[in-house]
Formats: C-alpha cells, structure tokens, sequence
C-alpha cells in the first residue's frame, strides 16, 4: 500500500528531509495573463486575447522543466 504526503507552505521544502523518494508537484494554471505579482493573487497587468494553447503545446514544452535541479529566480 502507497501512502501520500501533502506539504503545504513552508512544508514543501522540508519534505525531502524526511521522506525517500522524489517531490511530485501538481498545478492548475491559467495561461496568457500577468500579473504585479506574477501569481495567481495578483492584479492582471496584461492579458493576450486569443490566446490559444492545445495541451499537446503545453506538454511538448514540459521537458524543458525536468531533470537536473532548476534553480528558479522569483522576482523582487
């Protein structure tokens, strides 16, 4: 039997200290906005209409986000 295990917030970043494995990260997003915060919370700064992206699109790029540690830069 497979157990599962939530890290939420902070959570996140301990989970590999104390669990084998690997991180599985699942996302729901909305594509071809901005935002002031460049997240979800944000006030929409830009939006692109007919903006159009098939999900074979968005898994072709998904590759590009695999692999060896990406080290992501959020912004100021």
């Amino acid at each position: 039997m497979r157990s599962t295990v939530l890290g939420v917030g902070s959570g996140c970043k301990d989970m590999q200290g104390y669990l084998k494995g690997t991180k599985k990260y699942v996302v729901t997003a909305a594509l071809g906005a901005a935002t002031d915060t460049y997240d979800r919370e944000g006030v929409i700064t830009h939006q692109k209409s007919g903006f159009n992206a098939s999900r074979a699109d968005i898994e072709a790029v998904i590759p590009e986000f695999v692999g060896e540690e990406i080290w992501q830069r959020p912004p100021m």
